[in-house]
């Protein structure tokens, strides 16, 4: 395409961009029609910040009329025609909206203001001046939020004010509320459709808002577009709620929402009238005042949690903090405190998933990066298990979250560009020498770009691009977004690690080749390189699950895997590693075999030890007699399972994947049980042997099971548990369903201040009541007490079995005759049952139809907090013993309020975690040291995690 094309396309776009930010200004009115009518023009003017910020992010914001060079200005895309065409389109659907005079009244519910055209080209010429100041009320306060996007306005308005054609704009006012939403709803699709058109342009444009909303201090801004903002923009609606709840905002629910008749919203810079109740509104927000103070300084220490979900994708996470005074900032703790779990041994760090973005270490709101909207597998997140076995951080609920809306949520497209570009022939010598050298080290980057590109050249080619700067080659950002296209080919040339985790499978019998794996290698550890110089707060579309996971195997294999070079029989070469240079070249191959070294078989060999003597193994003398010798005997000759393989070389993939193949591996090195079991099948499962089992921390026995005495948890499993009633000597694979989160519709999960107890509603402002009089009551210090724990009870529970019942085989399984028997008793799945003897009653069984998410909380500061003491009644109103557990009804459980199992007698929490598979609940665990019993109950709560059943152990 020639440069004048480019220029006249993005020429095109660049215009009715700028036009189409300003042609909001034609619904500028909401003159005595109240609160109600304000919010809906706030939610149209958020869809103008969300224009403003996308064009921001795409550069548009940024070009001078008089500018040229557009491609150098711009992002790259809108120079493409199929590209800059829907984008003019949909840009062109917007200002339609706002031009075609007949659907303004009879579909949006607006009517024309009489001579309001003179009048609107003085304010619209006035806007548009040098001096133009970014006045709130014509932005209904969110200027003083988005400052960005309201600047980028002012030079809109005044580099684009003689080409625009809204000098001769109309004035409409809104007469239908109902109707009006539906333009607002039009405009926020048109919206959608350029956010989604570039998702990288998306997480750009969003990630400014909300920087720029958590920096605002203009409460009564964030209230408004708090509010207007919840049902379409969630994400918008919580940050302003997280960053209200920073400032410590406790506001007061009024039963009258309407505005006065007299409300004007004033275009001059000048104040507003003085009020004549001027002094009593001052006493009234003195009051006001007072009562926050006290209401903060009662809040001191107590947890809050909140959920962050993306719109755009099915991410999810919980933020967790403790509230703080002035004086001293609680929000981030050490990982102690939250109960994150630390590896025993070095090698079981391969458990969890390294970061390749470079991280801001003055970050203290813990923002992410692109490679955390990448969905691999939750427990390889450290922030994901606690050190109480079988339970998950509040982080962790947030990850399981995630985990059930990309199962069961709504899908989202992602879409990136994939390069199918004719790529080098690269010999394999050129290949061995460029992994010698990434694995010694090349130096770092950015000393000189262009011989940084041209190294990568040799290993990419040109990818046919064709740059009209040369130099924009040598940024980093473009040849990250270029190996992000190369890795994400699926034609075969790459190895797929979605499709097989097998590391050593790839490298030894892969259908790609050894070359071509060895040059995928090349090309992460390349990528890698680059982003740890990629700022992290920037966006690259393109980073795919198949190129994380090259990245995670990539740095494994550089650092764990020697490649040496032998000789053929019957050649007289000696032999070389890759690893040690030579004055010889020690990467020709010719009449040489490759052979890969494990450079950490002894560590793993040592951490597989380590594994096993946390769980007890029962089988520790015969484990070590063959693992101090399997690698020995595979240099030799030997054949061993891709688990054990893959294991001794430290090439196994983060979370569930390094969890089953530590098990299998264990299984497999163990010889009175590796010739009858094999290797296992399922990501999620358990060992039953005679005297005990083991678990997988996300089955459902791996989580009641994990509360009993001398169970432990390590990499991912639970053990030594009871053993079942029987199958022996068997992979067992438990069939559930997971416990939905709690969700307000069929898409989107909602924690946090949304709802609130009948107690809550007590202690609010009612209409009979006097609010001064309201006021000096909460001020009461006698009103507020300590709520009291559950008391301790003297129960025994023990329990009595275990039982599996095996379910019926898929009839496609069945009838395969094909498949062997050991492969088909793999398949089968049972259903886990419990028995307990609860003191001398009789015997208690809970079947176990569901696998719910168990949650132990942090401790909270300056606890026991009190309550209000219309509050107190939800404490005590709903608590169960669990002897009477099995009685309790659905009214009891499916309510708004929380139901408190008391479990403080002995092993009275297995019990109750039991009681919760059964019944389909997740539940909240205290224990000690953990919160008070007001914070507790507040995690459980809606106000919380919504999960709404706590256990109480101590």
């Amino acid at each position: 395409m020639e440069p004048a094309t480019l220029s006249i396309a993005a020429k095109g776009v660049v215009l009715l961009w700028n036009t189409s930010v300003q042609v909001f200004d034609t619904v500028a009115t909401a003159r005595r029609m109240g609160m109600d009518y304000e919010k809906v023009l706030v939610k149209l003017e958020v869809e103008r910040v969300r224009l403003l910020s996308w064009g921001q992010a795409v550069g548009l914001a940024n070009v001078k009329q008089t500018e040229t060079d557009l491609y150098a200005t711009i992002d790259p895309r809108l120079n493409e025609p199929e590209f800059s065409g829907i984008v003019m389109r949909l840009l062109g659907c917007i200002q339609k909206v706002f031009d075609d005079t007949e659907q303004l009244q009879k579909k949006y519910g607006l009517t024309q203001l009489a001579n309001s055209n003179a009048r609107d080209v003085q304010i619209w010429e006035r806007q548009a001046g040098a001096d133009m100041d970014l006045r709130e009320d014509n932005h209904f306060g969110l200027g003083s939020v988005f400052k960005r996007a309201y600047t980028s306005l002012q030079k809109s308005a005044k580099d684009y004010q003689q080409s625009s054609t809204l000098k001769r704009k109309v004035e409409w006012a809104i007469t239908d509320k109902t109707k009006f939403e539906k333009l607002v709803i039009e405009v926020s699709g048109f919206n959608n459709g350029l956010m989604n058109l570039f998702p990288d342009v998306m997480l750009k444009a969003k990630r400014t808002l909300l920087e720029d909303i958590y920096a605002s201090d203009e409460v009564a801004s964030l209230i408004l577009l708090q509010d207007a903002s919840a049902d379409e923009h969630a994400e918008i609606s919580d940050t302003a709620s997280v960053r209200l709840k920073d400032l410590k905002v406790n506001a007061i629910e009024s039963k009258d929402n309407s505005r006065d008749d007299t409300t004007e919203f004033h275009l001059a810079s000048s104040p507003p009238p003085p009020n004549e109740d001027q002094e009593a509104d001052d006493e009234l927000v003195k009051a006001v005042e007072s009562l926050e103070v006290f209401s903060r300084d009662k809040t001191i220490g107590q947890l809050t949690c909140t959920l962050i979900r993306s719109d755009w994708t099915s991410h999810c996470r919980v933020l967790v903090s403790r509230i703080s005074d002035d004086n001293f900032d609680d929000k981030f703790w050490i990982d102690g405190d939250k109960g994150f779990v630390q590896m025993p041994h070095d090698s079981l760090n391969i458990y969890r998933k390294k970061k390749f973005f470079k991280q801001d270490r003055n970050d203290k709101y813990e923002s992410l990066t692109s490679e955390d909207y990448i969905y691999l597998d939750i427990e390889g997140d450290p922030k994901y298990d606690n050190v109480n076995p079988g339970t998950v951080t509040i982080e962790g609920y947030g990850l399981e979250c995630w985990a059930y809306e990309v199962q069961f949520g709504k899908q989202h497209t992602n879409r990136f560009l994939v390069n199918y570009g004719d790529l080098p022939e690269i010999p394999a010598e050129k290949l061995l020498r460029r992994l010698h050298e990434l694995k010694l080290g090349v130096g770092e980057l950015g000393w000189s770009p262009q011989r940084d590109y041209e190294e990568l050249k040799e290993y990419t080619g040109t990818l046919g691009i064709t740059y009209y700067d040369p130099k924009r080659a040598y940024e980093i950002t473009d040849q990250i977004m270029n190996l992000y296209s190369l890795l994400n080919r699926s034609d075969g040339l790459f190895s797929d690690f979605v499709a097989q985790s097998s590391i050593g499978w790839h490298a030894l019998m892969g259908p790609v080749g050894l070359w071509n794996f060895l040059w995928q290698i090349i090309l992460g550890k390349e990528l890698a390189r680059r982003l740890e110089h990629f700022p992290s707060g920037d966006y690259i579309n393109g980073l795919t699950p198949q190129v994380l996971l090259t990245l995670i195997v990539s740095d494994l294999w550089l650092k764990n895997v020697e490649i040496v070079l032998v000789p053929k029989k019957g050649s007289t070469t000696p032999s070389v590693s890759t690893n040690t240079p030579s004055a010889n070249n020690p990467f020709d191959i010719e009449g040489k075999e490759i052979q890969f070294h494990s450079a950490v078989h002894e560590k793993q060999v040592d951490g597989l030890f380590r594994f096993a003597e946390i769980l007890k193994w029962p089988f520790m003398n015969e484990l070590r007699d063959y693992a101090e010798d399997v690698y020995s005997s595979l240099r030799g000759g030997a054949t061993v399972n891709l688990f054990v393989w893959d294991w001794l070389f430290g090439v196994v993939l983060p979370g569930a994947y390094t969890a089953s193949n530590i098990m299998a591996a264990l299984v497999l090195c163990t010889p009175s049980l590796s010739e009858e079991l094999g290797a296992p099948i399922y990501l999620q499962f358990g060992l039953s042997l005679p005297n005990q089992s083991y678990w997988r921390t996300r089955t459902v026995l791996g989580r009641i099971l994990g509360c009993l005495p001398g169970v432990r948890s390590a990499c991912g499993w639970i053990g030594p548990c009871p053993p079942l009633e029987g199958p022996h000597r068997k992979y067992i694979s438990l069939k559930t369903r997971p416990v939905e989160p709690p969700r307000r519709d069929d898409t989107i999960i909602r924690i946090g201040d949304w709802d609130s107890d009948d107690d809550d509603e007590k202690a609010r402002l009612q209409a009979p009541e006097e609010l001064y009089a309201w006021i000096e009551e909460q001020k009461d210090e006698s009103s507020w007490v300590t709520p009291q724990p559950p008391v301790r009870q003297l129960s025994v529970s023990k329990i009595a079995s275990i039982r599996v019942k095996p379910l019926p085989l898929d009839k496609s399984t069945i009838d395969d005759g094909d498949i062997p028997k050991a492969a088909r008793d793999q398949k089968m799945q049972y259903r886990a049952s419990i028995v307990f003897n609860i003191d001398n009653e009789s015997p208690v069984t809970y079947t176990l139809y569901t696998n719910p998410v168990f949650v132990t909380p942090p401790r909270c500061n300056g606890s026991p907090h009190k309550v209000h003491v219309k509050k107190i009644q939800k404490f005590h109103h709903n608590i169960w013993n669990i002897e009477a557990l099995k009685e309790a009804s659905a009214e009891d459980y499916d309510n708004n309020s929380v139901m408190i199992i008391n479990a403080t007698g002995v092993g009275a929490e297995a019990v109750a975690r039991a009681w919760c598979s059964e019944r389909g609940k997740s539940a909240v665990i205290r224990r000690n040291p953990g919160p008070c019993f007001a914070c507790a109950y507040k995690v459980a709560s809606t106000t919380g995690l919504g999960i709404n059943v706590l256990i109480w152990v101590s």
